[in-house]
C-alpha cells in the first residue's frame, strides 16, 4: 500500500504528464495552422480574415480535411467546402 505522501507525487506526476500531453498536442495543431495558412498563400496569394479566423478556430480533425482538400482545389471555397 502506498502512503498518502505516496499517493500524493503519484497524483502530481499524472497532471504534469497530461499537461505536458495537452501542451504537445497544442504545440502541434498550431504547426497544423502556420503550414496550412503559408500553403494557401502560396498558392492562392493573400488570404482573407475569414480563412485566418477559421483555421485558428479548427479542430485537428478540420486541418487535416483542409490540408488534402487543398491538393486539388481551384480556390479557396473549394478548401473549405463542407
Amino acid at each position: 500500500n502506498m502512503t498518502a505522501e505516496e499517493l500524493a507525487l503519484y497524483d502530481d506526476a499524472g497532471v504534469a504528464i497530461a499537461d505536458a500531453r495537452g501542451g504537445i498536442e497544442l504545440a502541434r495543431q498550431e504547426g497544423e495552422q502556420r503550414i496550412l495558412t503559408r500553403q494557401l498563400r502560396h498558392r492562392f496569394g493573400d488570404v482573407p480574415e475569414w480563412v485566418n479566423q477559421k483555421i485558428a478556430e479548427a479542430k485537428p480533425a478540420s486541418l487535416e480535411a483542409w490540408s488534402l482538400r487543398f491538393v486539388d482545389a481551384r480556390s479557396l471555397d473549394d478548401v473549405f467546402a463542407c
